[in-house]
């Protein structure tokens, strides 16, 4: 009994193993490419059961509720020659291909048509129920692919996203619809092998990746202020920030003159900077006030005007002029001769008058140079006899010689020699 069992299951094996495929009864058989189910064929599968070439089906796809939400993302979706493409919607619900798949129980023959990629992970449909394929995501993987170096969505700060491959992005401010202010914002999710961006309106500024208050700018500056609060840099090298330029020092070398006369109550002196600098941060005062020292004539005080063209000695009541320079040095008075040397005053005016013999009233009297001689200059009048009998006023001019008193000159009218007295 066993025997004739055993032999009649090896004919039925053997039998079933010869038979034809039967095209439409939903099952994929030898040499067949697909069953519709019917012999009518439908849109991918013909009545023959072969795929109706090059006809692109649309395979809708909507997310799983335990994946990683990415908007409006795409993914393609190969099976056979029978090509679609699904969009990945942010939560809802399960995703699953609306596309009637033939059924055979052997899942693993559409397992590696059914595939494609979303962000740069595989899809493969791992699960069947019966009607429709599952395109399932590999939400466990844990994998960090991509490293952020502000450590994610961080406005306040520009990072750097590097994948393990090698790929870089830096944080950036971009431009959208007119507006400069725009971040564009680079990030890494664990599980995901590509670097994620999102763009991101800063509030005020964006400036050099990243939100900021206040954007700086040091834009033709070596240093100074930037704007904000900041500096655009610091000068090196022996040089100093001018102008928000980095220039080289140049140290001031002030010489200057010995202090001038004491001219109503102010000194001065000229001062040089020997480098040429430029700058008169470090220059010495070129004025001062003064107080001198009072000065005399034969123990008498002697009070010094100057103006710009004449000069004044006045002792006592007596005013004398000169246009000649007036040196005070060590208490004394000298007047100062074309030559460049110079005399010291040592005669009273009233003892000059004493001298000048031939005046008998004088009306001025002045200082001159005379010879390379000081001198004072006296005007006056004598009474004289023209012809021996007449009294007439002549009128004589003496020079008398300010060190020591000595006549220089007399200057007499022409008509003197016609009279007695003079």
């Amino acid at each position: 009994m066993n025997k004739l069992l055993l032999i009649a299951a090896f004919f039925l094996i053997n039998c079933a193993f010869f038979v034809s495929a039967t095209c439409g009864n939903n099952l994929i058989e030898t040499n067949e490419e697909c069953d519709s189910g019917s012999l009518n064929g439908n849109d991918f599968c013909t009545y023959n059961c072969t795929f109706v070439g090059g006809t692109r089906i649309p395979v809708i796809c909507e997310f799983m509720y335990n994946a990683i939400a990415i908007k409006d993302s795409i993914c393609n979706i190969s099976f056979g020659n029978i090509f679609g493409s699904c969009i990945i919607k942010t939560g809802e619900g399960t995703c699953t291909s609306n596309l009637l798949l033939p059924r055979n129980g052997n899942i693993e023959h559409y397992e590696q048509y059914l595939i494609g990629r979303l962000n740069g992970k595989l899809l493969n449909n791992n699960a069947y129920n019966g009607v429709n394929y599952f395109v399932n995501f590999n939400t466990e993987d844990e994998t960090d692919y991509c490293t952020d170096s502000d450590g994610g969505q961080k406005w306040d700060i520009k990072g750097t996203a590097t994948l393990i491959s090698g790929s870089v992005e830096e944080d950036r401010c971009i431009t959208v619809y007119g507006n400069p202010n725009v971040l564009r914002e680079n990030y890494c999710k664990k599980g995901i092998n590509q670097i994620l961006q999102i763009n991101y309106g800063c509030p005020k500024k964006c400036y050099n990746g990243a939100c900021v208050d206040c954007a700086p700018d040091c834009s033709g500056k070596d240093c100074g202020d930037d704007g904000c609060g900041r500096t655009c840099g610091s000068c090196t090298d022996g040089k100093n920030c001018s102008n928000e330029k980095c220039i080289l020092i140049c140290s001031e070398n002030w010489n200057c003159t010995v202090w001038g006369e004491c001219l109503n109550n102010q000194q001065t002196r000229t001062c040089t900077d020997m480098n040429n600098c430029g700058t008169t941060s470090n220059k010495p005062l070129i004025s001062q006030f003064c107080e001198k020292p009072p000065v005399y004539i034969a123990n008498k005080k002697v009070l010094i005007e100057r103006g710009e063209r004449i000069n004044t000695l006045q002792i006592e009541e007596q005013v004398i002029e000169t246009s000649l320079t007036i040196i005070e040095d060590s208490s004394k008075v000298y007047i100062q001769l074309s030559s460049g040397s110079k005399e010291e005053v040592k005669i009273l005016p009233e003892e000059a008058k004493i001298k000048a013999t031939k005046i008998e009233s004088s009306k001025n009297i002045k200082i001159e140079e005379e010879n390379n001689r000081a001198v004072y200059v006296i005007s006056g009048v004598k009474t004289v006899r023209l012809f021996f009998l007449f009294p007439i006023e002549a009128k004589v001019e003496q020079k008398i010689d300010i060190k020591n008193g000595e006549v220089v000159s007399t200057k007499k009218p022409w008509w003197h020699i016609f009279a007695l007295g003079i």
